[in-house]
């Protein structure tokens, strides 16, 4: 892992969509890295600076659907899939005893017309 801080991706969904997000994890020439044995979680927060964990609106675990070539999927279930307003998000990644959070950014849940 680098030292090198988190890409910032800013994603938009429509409320009531439960696809999972995807992520294919790569090295700056865009190779897969192999992410075999580590694990990742979604954390998202109403709030941009938070000071803990107690407002999270919600957390994910992922599950990676394919160690060698970087590829981590987090479900986005019902009941937190139902929510509007633009949230803060960051993926955070585990090899061991290191944390590293490698995305973050804006995750904004619009409305959809299909209810």
């Amino acid at each position: 892992m680098s030292n090198a801080l988190p890409d910032v991706i800013d994603c938009r969904r429509k409320r009531g969509d439960t696809f999972p997000l995807v992520l294919n994890i790569k090295d700056l020439a865009g190779v897969a890295i192999d992410i075999t044995g580590f694990t990742y979680q979604l954390v998202v927060d109403p709030d941009p600076a938070p000071v803990n964990s107690v407002n999270n609106l919600f957390v994910v675990v992922g599950t990676v659907t394919n160690g060698p070539g970087g590829v981590v999927e987090f479900a986005i279930d019902t009941g937190n899939e139902n929510n509007l307003g633009n949230f803060r998000y960051e993926v955070e990644q585990t090899d061991g005893a290191t944390i590293k959070t490698i995305l973050e950014g804006s995750l904004i849940f619009v409305q959809d017309v299909a209810k």
